[in-house]
């Protein structure tokens, strides 16, 4: 059995857009904010293997297996959409480029409904089963 416990993976929140004006639109951060503010979720995941050898002649054996990987079937989530939609944090400055007018529901006030919404998540649930015969 293997058991992975992580801590969360950080990402940094960005604008979506060329904020500053440097053509560089791919990696201008939310306001003033610091890299790698975003945490994710932690990552949890069993992995469990089960086997058993039956021999039939002094060399020959035949080898029965059986695994699972992720074996809970816990959700684990490798990224995150950490596109803002704004230049600014639109709570704390309403008129920064890309705020809507009237204040936004969405995580932090983001004009962006997928901010903060799961990209792409890790296996779920594998199982495996395997004959091997050993000669």
């Amino acid at each position: 059995m293997i058991a992975t416990i992580q801590s969360p993976m950080r990402f940094t929140k960005f604008a979506g857009f060329d904020a500053n004006g440097d053509v560089f639109g791919n990696n201008d951060r939310v306001g003033i904010e610091p890299r790698n503010t975003f945490i994710g979720d932690n990552f949890r995941s069993v992995d469990f293997r089960l086997g058993r050898s039956f021999p039939f002649k002094e060399r020959r054996s035949l080898e029965v297996l059986a695994e699972a990987f992720n074996l809970f079937n816990t959700t684990n989530i490798r990224f995150f959409n950490t596109v803002y939609g704004a230049s600014d944090f639109c709570p704390f400055d309403p008129t920064a480029f890309g705020c809507p007018a009237t204040p936004s529901t969405f995580r932090e006030g983001s004009p962006n409904p997928n901010y903060g919404s799961p990209r792409a998540v890790f296996n779920p649930r594998q199982i495996q089963l395997a004959l091997r015969f050993n000669f």
